[in-house]
């Protein structure tokens, strides 16, 4: 390579390392400080009720995925289990599918196709969304592009190293989640089918019915282990499974809404231009390396056709099918990146391309969803009001969110130094559908934590129960409260007597506050703020009174 090209070559490699920084910080950017919401708690709740056994012996119809379950369950165990360490390993995978990508079919793509791949996945709302997720979406979506470049490899090369990745991650891709399977087997039928052809052209039957041979052979390898994993919960709780499977449909409107969850924009018309440069790409594709694109299409069409027949639950919400498609996610972005290098090349001075691929990726961050998301402070960046649908209009949670007055108490703490005050909010059911912190804190702009109600508002459930069990950052029980153990700094308990919820009118235990009161005033003073929402108590001047004694 000539001193020329290698200078025409630097600044795409430079676009590609600050495309994993950027993408890196935008999956860890106060992940530290995020509340656990809906999902997450499947595994909370079975790992608190359950042993290790009963774990490994059920799916769940709440599925919880079994390994990270008892991985959650090893930690509670040891005392380590935390809002942190639950979401880890999917930051972990997350980062580690960045840094991955652009060494993926390496031989086969460009640099600057390359570059931007990298830089649309940094940026990809769903993958940084369920890369902040403590479910395995993550994890699952790393593992089954580890799976399929590595078989590509084992077919190719022979390579018994790429042989025991792809049994590897195959495996714990379908333990994990036994959606993943779904495009993590196919390469067995794309490479078994040129093994056919091979065994249909008389010059080379004999190598075709080889090539047959092994995919058994290997076949059997990767299903054996797959089997002893999966058969233990299939007898004991099988009907988990088969409860969830066709209970749902998809519906052209709902298809368009994955699109656009996938294009990671609100626009139909931006989803439409992202839609035609995926074609270009294609084509591009199709043109540089006929066998690389059949593959990749063949996984990425077969493998979402068999999940939307499959008919599981809740597939009519776009959400849903956006995550269970999470490892064809990359696949679609890698048609979008290969269509933005055709139109790139069609520019006439090749100095500035680099230069314009950034302000691309640039533009699509700064109108997408994520800039808002990631404001500080926002503990609350996985509620569903910012990932169900990037349209607001679309979106039930901003949609049919309560129309009430802001309390006044929220906007005073505006005018107060970002993040100097801590709120304990009480009581907390926690799905997004009872979180009104959410719009809360955008307008306030102060920490969050969960108050759990404990022992003394009426009959605690499970979630009131977390708090003595297990050490949380964002979480603290009233009974340690009345017990005295008060934050440091400046802390209000904000109690909200009635229920918050979208829609109206589900059934939820909501404790009575009222009934509680006076156990309140009499350990932190009379309220310092009352309205028809809430109830406010400085608990940082009634413990700077009792510190000071009568």
């Amino acid at each position: 390579m000539s001193a020329s090209t290698g200078a025409a070559r630097r600044p795409w490699w430079v676009l590609l390392g600050l495309a994993i920084i950027a993408g890196s910080g935008l999956r860890a950017w106060q992940l530290e400080d995020q509340l656990l919401l809906d999902d997450e708690w499947h595994a909370v709740r079975l790992l608190l009720e359950a042993d290790a056994w009963t774990i490994f012996t059920h799916f769940g119809y709440a599925d919880h995925s079994i390994p990270l379950t008892l991985f959650y369950r090893a930690l509670y165990l040891a005392g380590r289990l935390d809002e942190w360490s639950m979401h880890l390993p999917l930051l972990l995978a997350g980062i580690a599918t960045l840094a991955l990508i652009t060494r993926l079919f390496r031989a086969e793509l460009d640099l600057p196709t390359r570059a931007l791949w990298t830089g649309l996945l940094a940026i990809a709302p769903m993958h940084v969304f369920l890369t902040r997720t403590a479910r395995p979406y993550a994890l699952t979506g790393l593992l089954v592009l580890l799976a399929l470049a590595a078989f590509r490899a084992w077919w190719r090369e022979r390579r018994l190293v790429a042989a025991a990745l792809y049994v590897f991650a195959t495996v714990l891709a379908g333990y994990l989640h036994l959606i993943a399977l779904a495009y993590a087997l196919l390469p067995f039928a794309w490479y078994g089918l040129d093994a056919l052809r091979g065994v249909l052209t008389p010059t080379t039957r004999h190598a075709g019915l080889q090539d047959i041979g092994r995919l058994v052979l290997f076949g059997s390898v990767t299903i054996l282990p797959l089997v002893a994993l999966l058969l233990p919960p299939w007898f004991a709780d099988g009907a988990s499974l088969t409860a969830k499977a066709g209970a749902d449909r998809l519906d052209a409107l709902t298809a368009w809404r994955v699109w656009r969850l996938v294009a990671g924009t609100g626009s139909d018309l931006l989803a439409a231009v992202f839609a035609a440069v995926f074609l270009l790409g294609a084509v591009r594709l199709w043109r540089r390396d006929r066998e690389l694109c059949g593959y990749l299409a063949s996984v990425l069409l077969i493998g979402t056709a068999a999940i939307v027949l499959a008919r599981p639950a809740w597939i009519s919400h776009a959400g849903v099918l956006a995550r269970y498609a999470l490892p064809a996610l990359p696949i679609v972005l890698l048609g979008i990146a290969a269509g933005l290098n055709a139109l790139l090349e069609a520019i006439p001075l090749p100095a500035l391309r680099p230069a314009l691929a950034a302000g691309i990726l640039v533009a699509l961050f700064v109108a997408g969803p994520l800039r808002a998301v990631l404001a500080a402070p926002n503990q609350f960046a996985g509620h569903a009001r910012y990932s169900f649908d990037y349209d607001p209009a679309a979106n039930p949670y901003d949609r049919d969110a309560p129309v009430e007055p802001v309390p006044a108490f929220y906007r005073d703490l505006a005018r107060r130094p970002t993040a100097s005050v801590l709120l304990i909010e009480a009581p907390r059911v926690l799905v997004s559908t009872h979180v009104p912190d959410a719009w809360y804190q955008p307008i306030h702009r102060q920490r969050v934590m969960v108050g759990l109600v404990g022992t003394r508002c009426g009959t605690p459930d499970w979630t009131d129960q977390l708090a003595p069990q297990l050490v949380w950052r964002q979480m603290i029980s009233l009974d340690a409260l009345l017990d005295g153990a008060v934050p440091a700094g400046e802390t209000y308990l904000v109690l909200r007597p009635g229920k918050w919820e979208i829609p109206p009118g589900l059934p939820v235990r909501w404790p009575d506050i009222h009934a509680c009161l006076p156990l309140f005033e009499a350990r932190f003073g009379p309220p310092v703020y009352r309205d028809a929402q809430i109830i406010v108590f400085d608990l940082h001047r009634s413990a700077a009174a009792s510190a000071a004694g009568p």
